[in-house]
């Protein structure tokens, strides 16, 4: 490996637009039924609460994924993403 790739700590990761959302991941996207509000809900499952808040949910959610070593997402209805560049400590160890 060359020295600009070992200072680098993204090198080998995956493209996290690639990825998709593991079961027990945190996802907010709109709520269909009031546009104005922002739901959450683990993979898989329903909506389980909603936010009037877009940057209330994302900090719920990133709460949540740091307490239980998930991933949070953020879906626009067309692309899900991360909404952190690397996985949670318990994801990347594969667990």
């Amino acid at each position: 490996m060359g020295a600009a790739a070992a200072a680098n700590p993204n090198v080998g990761q995956r493209d996290a637009r690639s990825e998709r959302p593991s079961d027990g991941d945190i996802v907010v996207s709109r709520d269909p039924r009031r546009q104005q509000y922002f739901t959450i809900h683990q993979v898989p499952g329903a909506p389980q609460i909603s936010w009037a808040s877009r940057d209330a949910a994302i900090d719920v959610a990133r709460g949540f994924a740091l307490r239980h070593a998930v991933d949070p997402w953020i879906s626009d209805g067309q692309f899900t993403t991360r909404l952190l560049s690397h996985r949670s400590p318990g994801r990347a160890k594969g667990q």
